[in-house]
C-alpha cells in the first residue's frame, strides 16, 4: 500500500488521524501530520481534518458559507450549523450506528455521499456551490443556499 500511496504523493492531500504517526510518517513521501488542511472550492473555504480534534461540536475558525469536511465518526451526515456547513462522507470499511457503507463527492456543483452501489444517501444540491460561487451579491447567496438546504431537507424525507 506504500508504494502504491507514495506513486500519487503529488495528487494527496492527507491529514493526520487518530492512528497515525510518525513511524506512517517516515515511510510515506507526503506530508501526513497536519491537524487540518484547507482548500477552495470556487471562493469557498474546505477545510479537511479527521475529526478527532475539529468537528460540528469543536470546529476551526470558519466563516460563513465554509465548509468543514471530516470522517472520525464514521457516520454519513450533511449539516449545516449558523451559515457554516459540515459533511461526513461516513466510511466506506467501518461504517457505524448502523449506516451504509458510504463515501462522498464534493465538486463545484454538488456534496453527495452514496453507498457502494452508488445510490444517494445525501446530497446537497448543486444551489449550494453553485449560486455561492457564482453570486457576487451576498444577500442572493444566502437565498440559494437557504432554498438548496430547503430542498436538501425535503429530499431527507422523501417528499
Amino acid at each position: 500500500v506504500i508504494e502504491i500511496l507514495n506513486k500519487y504523493k503529488d495528487k494527496i492531500i492527507a491529514v493526520r488521524g487518530n492512528c497515525d504517526s510518525e513511524v506512517d510518517q517516515m515511510v510515506l513521501s507526503y506530508p501526513i501530520m497536519s491537524d487540518y488542511s484547507m482548500i477552495y472550492l470556487g471562493n469557498k473555504r474546505v477545510f479537511l481534518t479527521h475529526g478527532h480534534i475539529y468537528n460540528i461540536d469543536n470546529p476551526l475558525p470558519m466563516s460563513e458559507g465554509d465548509i468543514l469536511l471530516y470522517g472520525h465518526f464514521h457516520i454519513p451526515m450533511i449539516e449545516k450549523k449558523g451559515e457554516r456547513y459540515f459533511f461526513n462522507p461516513g466510511s466506506i470499511s467501518l461504517p457505524k450506528n448502523n449506516s451504509n457503507h458510504s463515501f462522498a463527492i464534493l465538486d463545484e456543483t454538488k456534496f453527495q455521499i452514496k453507498d457502494l452501489d452508488e445510490n444517494i444517501l445525501e446530497k446537497l444540491s448543486k444551489d449550494l456551490t453553485e449560486c455561492a460561487l457564482k453570486c457576487a451579491d451576498l444577500d442572493h447567496k444566502m437565498q440559494c443556499i437557504k432554498k438548496s438546504i430547503e430542498e436538501n431537507s425535503l429530499n431527507r424525507r422523501g417528499k
